[in-house]
């Protein structure tokens, strides 16, 4: 998502993955960016997990828990979106993960990838 906002920079689409902890599941919302449409653009930026993507951007409902693997967020937030820097930036456009936003999967050992203010992202040390 983070390449598609650096090649994409027309402003009212949103280009996120959201984060499910409760199911748990990851994925995109609506990937409809072909459409230059109101509706296509505020599909872009729903918060929830639209399945009917391609299966390598998205967990199936059960996918995980049958793999007995959690999904956890420091601090908590429920989707990473952004802007055409590669930025993360919260649904306002406002920059985020000031002091790293971190993405944990927990299953037989926990396994962490981190997201900088400045859109660098890597395994968490």
């Amino acid at each position: 998502m983070q390449t598609r906002a650096m090649h994409d920079a027309r402003g009212d689409y949103c280009f996120q993955i959201n984060l499910d902890s409760v199911t748990p599941a990851f994925g995109p919302p609506a990937l409809d960016y072909i459409s230059d449409t109101a509706s296509a653009k505020e599909a872009t930026c729903d918060t929830d997990i639209e399945f009917g993507n391609p299966e390598y951007l998205t967990t199936n409902a059960s996918e995980m828990t049958d793999a007995g693997v959690n999904l956890s967020t420091l601090p908590g937030f429920s989707f990473i979106s952004f802007n055409s820097l590669g930025q993360p930036v919260d649904a306002a456009g406002e920059l985020t993960c000031s002091n790293q936003c971190e993405i944990i999967l927990t299953g037989e050992s926990a396994v962490s990838v981190c997201i900088e203010s400045q859109g660098y992202i890597h395994a968490c040390e």
